[in-house]
């Protein structure tokens, strides 16, 4: 099986978006992706490689999961999107929200005030760089990840 070289497929996004989005959503697994992948070793190995992402590729793929999910089609990043690219992510609830999901999701910490973020700003928080990937003030939830693992200028 082969794994995306994420830099690699960066640098294609800076002159080709249209590939940057190919290469980043090609399915590997199939006889076809195998196949692409197989002649394109410059984007593609057989060890995995930590990001950065693209930013517009994690949101096109949460586009397309939330229409085959029957979600709103919102602008955030889905929780799950971001671990099928194997991007770690913190999801914190407060209030309501916490005590209805009975723990499936993490209390927000009180080093964390999610009401001055916004959608895909960074925050330092711990000493580090987070993406904020899902915010949603009303429904009480919050979804960050590494900044480092997401290229956001692409």
């Amino acid at each position: 099986m082969f794994h995306k070289r994420w830099k690699h497929i960066c640098e294609l996004g800076r002159f080709n978006h249209f590939l940057m989005m190919g290469f980043a959503t090609l399915d590997t697994a199939t006889v076809l992706g195998y196949s692409l992948a197989r002649g394109l070793l410059h984007y593609f190995s057989e060890t995995e490689e930590e990001g950065p992402v693209p930013l517009s590729v994690l949101k096109q793929v949460s586009r397309d999961v939330a229409l085959d999910q029957g979600w709103s089609s919102n602008e955030e990043i889905h929780p799950d999107v971001l671990k099928n690219f194997n991007i770690p992510s913190f999801q914190f609830a407060w209030g309501e929200n916490h005590l209805a999901n009975k723990g499936l999701r993490d209390p927000l910490p009180d080093d964390l005030d999610p009401k001055p973020l916004s959608l895909f700003e960074v925050v330092e928080w711990r000493g580090q760089k987070f993406f904020v990937a899902g915010i949603d003030l009303e429904g009480e939830v919050l979804v960050i990840a590494p900044a480092e693992r997401i290229a956001l200028d692409l």
